[in-house]
């Protein structure tokens, strides 16, 4: 989801084309695929009279940048007359465009209705290893077996996040998501970037399960209890307040969190998961 085309001696950030871009080729390169293998398809956001003289050459730009990073563009829409909610179906590659009949502005930043409806929000599915953070209205879902999520909400200014951790500490020298110390770090980073106290923030934590219970494990293969406790030591540290914990037993859990008003729906199956 890119805001501006070029980060142009800024931090690269992925709302920026360029740096969005180069991240998908990394990320196309992690999975042992080629970028020419994808199917790509760009959409274009609603048209105004502000933007109608740079268009054709932000759309030249685009497609420039793509093909810099070996992509092959499936699709390109820029005739959007309308504010356009964009799904995509991994299983099937499937892109629903469904108009949304209003226009956004700057002001607005992201298209919002009251809270509580969930229609226009922007949806995260969390995958292990994943953390995000970011602003309302956003619902922010993952699955967690072993793994252990903490969710971040700041009741104010309706921002937060959340993080699927596999394993406690990072190796030295590598600082991944997946890892507690990682993730709880980069947490107490936005904070900071968004100008907020880590303490205003509501923190839970979940997961942990022990998803083989009859297998007698030493104390360094209970991967769920030692996750549970290195984020909750790394929450205190950086003086994050837990208000609410479910960790530990047998069952897996689908955690979801939405950010327009802070609350977390929470269910639990028996049905052993990967994460």
């Amino acid at each position: 989801h890119v805001e501006q085309l070029t980060a142009a001696g800024r931090k690269c950030e992925m709302h920026y084309g360029d740096c969005a871009i180069a991240e998908l080729e990394k990320l196309a390169n992690k999975y042992h695929t080629q970028t020419g293998e994808y199917e790509v398809r760009v959409y274009l956001g609603m048209e105004t009279q502000a933007q109608e003289k740079g268009r054709e050459s932000a759309t030249e730009e685009i497609k420039g940048l793509l093909k810099k990073h070996g992509f092959n563009v499936a699709e390109f829409d820029n005739k959007a007359t309308s504010s356009r909610k964009i799904k995509l179906d991994l299983a099937t590659g499937r892109v629903e465009k469904r108009d949304i009949g209003k226009a956004t502005t700057e002001k607005d930043k992201v298209l919002s209705k009251p809270q509580g409806n969930e229609e226009f929000a922007l949806e995260i599915f969390l995958h292990p290893g994943d953390l995000y953070f970011g602003r309302a209205p956003t619902i922010i879902s993952t699955l967690l077996g072993s793994c252990v999520a903490a969710t971040l909400w700041h009741p104010r200014e309706k921002i937060g996040g959340m993080c699927h951790v596999i394993l406690p500490e990072s190796p030295q020298g590598k600082c991944e998501m997946r890892y507690g110390n990682c993730a709880i770090d980069e947490f107490a980073k936005q904070a900071a970037k968004f100008k907020t106290n880590a303490a205003d923030y509501e923190v839970r934590i979940y997961g942990g399960s022990d998803m083989f219970p009859d297998m007698v494990k030493s104390e360094g293969m209970k991967i769920g209890d030692r996750n549970i406790e290195k984020v909750k030591e790394l929450l205190k540290h950086y003086k994050f307040k837990i208000k609410g914990i479910d960790t530990g037993g047998t069952n897996s859990r689908k955690v979801k969190l939405d950010l327009s008003n802070g609350s977390v729906e929470i269910r639990k199956t028996s049905k052993p998961v990967e994460g």
